[in-house]
């Protein structure tokens, strides 16, 4: 489970998002958390958003994010502790789930990349 300590540092920039979805972001283990704040990403949660959401770099684009999601029935009730990630943007051309932060990270710098280009 991810500590407050940490998703205080991945809000520090934007830190009215902390409390915006923290029972999700409370999900995702400290390890994950810290993998996320160690790549450079800054939490961008708002609240008319269904679930957290993170950028990379020194500033939000709007372009894209990497979300947190929860396991939830159509009902929008918990059915497990379980979470994934995906990369959610007016870029992005499908929507992808991940079952490893690596790899939600690594899709993320990818398609960083293409779009640099």
């Amino acid at each position: 489970m991810a500590t407050q300590t940490t998703l205080e540092a991945l809000a520090q920039v934007h830190p009215t998002c902390l409390g915006v979805h923290f029972e999700v972001k409370e999900l995702m283990s400290e390890k994950d958390a810290r993998v996320l704040l160690l790549n450079g990403f800054t939490d961008c949660s708002y609240g008319n958003d269904e679930v957290p959401s993170y950028y990379m770099g020194d500033k939000y684009s709007g372009d894209y994010c990497l979300m947190i999601i929860d396991d939830i029935d159509q009902e929008y009730n918990r059915v497990s502790d379980k979470i994934r990630y995906s990369i959610s943007g007016y870029n992005v051309d499908n929507y992808i789930e991940f079952e490893s932060i690596y790899e939600a990270i690594k899709e993320y710098k990818r398609i960083e990349n293409n779009e640099r280009r």
